[in-house]
């Protein structure tokens, strides 16, 4: 092991206790599974006056994921360049307090965490577990109503206004990608975009 490296722990031993050896004995269950084990949403609708707002909230719970990929390894892409998220957060001499290990310019077992084999090098490990969980507000949409002695007088039936928004807010401890698409396809699971659209509805 050099400094920088993935540190493993002396879980237990033969005989149920720490013997001071990274062994098979030492394995034991992390995370949870990759498919939420609770998803959950929330419509909550409020008029007042001419106003109207709609807001639709989902989030899922219990659900993890190996972030071990080209975002967050060094060269892990067939030796291209990698990621900000790994480049602004890798431990050197300067920042010892990093999020990840060190970099290398090869794969090194000892970090890689993605083999099952029976030593701890290569062994996959809590490190590169997140815990992909998340409350975002998908939508929200404002409106307003012009009153019906307005709309009389130029002949109209209705006229509404609106502003919808998406992927407004999220709030989840996994930050660089999206953790709800994190699960199926890690490649495309960049953080997803805001969008805002507005609107017109005229009834005549």
């Amino acid at each position: 092991m050099h400094p920088g490296d993935i540190k493993y722990a002396d879980l237990s031993g033969p005989n149920g206790t720490p013997d001071g050896k990274i062994d098979s004995n030492d394995q034991t269950r992390i995370g949870y599974p990759v498919y939420p084990e609770m998803t959950f949403g929330l419509t909550p609708e409020l008029n007042w006056k001419n106003f109207d707002i709609t807001l639709f909230f989902q989030g899922s719970a219990h659900a993890t994921i190996n972030t071990y990929n080209f975002m967050t390894v060094p060269f892990f892409n067939n030796g291209s360049n990698t990621s900000y998220e790994y480049f602004d957060n890798r431990w050197t001499v300067d920042n010892q307090a990093a999020k990840y290990p060190r970099s290398t310019p090869a794969p090194y077992a000892n970090n890689n965490g993605t083999t099952t084999t029976a030593s701890a090098a290569g062994n996959t490990s809590d490190f590169w577990m997140a815990n992909t969980g998340f409350l975002r507000l998908k939508t929200a949409t404002i409106g307003y109503t012009v009153p019906k002695m307005i709309t009389d007088r130029i002949h109209i039936a209705s006229v509404r206004v609106y502003v919808t928004g998406q992927n407004l807010l999220t709030f989840s401890k996994l930050k660089h990608i999206d953790p709800e698409v994190g699960y199926t396809n890690l490649d495309v699971a960049y953080p997803v975009k805001k969008n805002t659209t507005f609107g017109l509805d005229v009834t005549f």
